[in-house]
């Protein structure tokens, strides 16, 4: 354990080595979505969610809302750039301007990615366009807050006839899943809409949304170039976060959110010696007495 964490802080905290490896490590995911033809994107979506990647929807096992001694597959609507779906229809000047910042932002991700700056620019408009009729197609955070208007079990063949544009069943079997009896569909009507989207949308735009989605999900733990313009546009542009934390602190989050019991094992190694034990057990018999 103590190994494990070790290296994984070293590793965060080697910025020599990372600025060396540039975009290397995003090689094998990006041939992957190059290599992607028409009716795959199911199988595409699936390898990017069982990495932790959240192109065109969220997938999830959690309890049941309203059977808390079992867990269920769940899916729900995601796939956005932005914050949540206002941010795309909003037409106030404010808005306007976020939106021409983030066309921005993702046109300059494009440019590390090796494109030259007219085709960056024309991708960074398709997955605004894309991401928008996600937006579009989501419910809002008002709707959200209906418990039973996100709540909508059914069979994967039921799932299947109302969304019928994406092989659901190649998705699952991709993830590794086996048979399931149902699973809870958030929002139903989002996925019909993705449905015809995964239909409709062309191939090579949907391999540009997903190198997108790529670069975003990873910006944070990239060279320094890449990790700055994320910083740039989500932190300042859209939090108004003026400094970023430093690295230290940052990996050191990091570690805690990947080796969480690993680390607080060794943390109470250092803090919370066998006298501070005894002491405590010794209250807490005390106060139940």
């Amino acid at each position: 354990e103590r190994q494990k964490v070790g290296d994984f802080f070293a590793s965060g905290m080697d910025t020599a080595r990372i600025e060396k490896e540039g975009l290397k490590p995003l090689q094998g995911h990006l041939a992957r979505i190059q290599e992607l033809k028409k009716g795959g994107l199911a199988g595409v979506l699936a390898g990017m969610h069982r990495e932790q990647f959240p192109p065109a929807f969220h997938f999830r096992v959690e309890q049941d809302d309203k059977d808390s001694e079992h867990y269920i597959v769940q899916i729900s609507q995601g796939g956005l750039g932005l914050p949540e779906r206002e941010y795309y229809l909003k037409t106030d000047a404010k808005s306007v301007e976020l939106r021409a910042k983030y066309q921005a932002h993702l046109a300059r991700n494009f440019e590390f990615l090796g494109e030259k700056p007219a085709l960056a620019k024309a991708h960074a408009r398709e997955v605004l366009a894309l991401e928008t009729r996600l937006a579009k197609a989501s419910m809002s955070m008002e709707e959200l807050r209906n418990p039973n208007a996100v709540y909508h079990k059914m069979t994967l063949a039921a799932l299947a006839q109302q969304a019928p544009g994406l092989d659901w069943s190649a998705y699952f079997k991709a993830l590794g899943l086996g048979p399931m009896d149902n699973l809870l569909v958030r929002q139903p009507k989002f996925f019909q809409e993705l449905g015809r989207m995964a239909q409709e949308v062309p191939l090579a735009q949907w391999k540009t949304y997903l190198r997108w989605n790529l670069l975003r999900s990873t910006a944070s733990n990239l060279n320094a170039t890449v990790e700055q313009e994320d910083f740039a546009f989500y932190g300042k542009a859209l939090q108004g976060t003026q400094a970023q934390k430093p690295r230290w602190k940052r990996i050191l989050a990091e570690t805690d959110e990947a080796l969480g019991e690993a680390l607080g094992k060794l943390y109470v190694e250092k803090a919370f010696p066998p006298q501070a034990k005894a002491k405590m057990q010794e209250l807490v018999k005390n106060i139940l007495e």
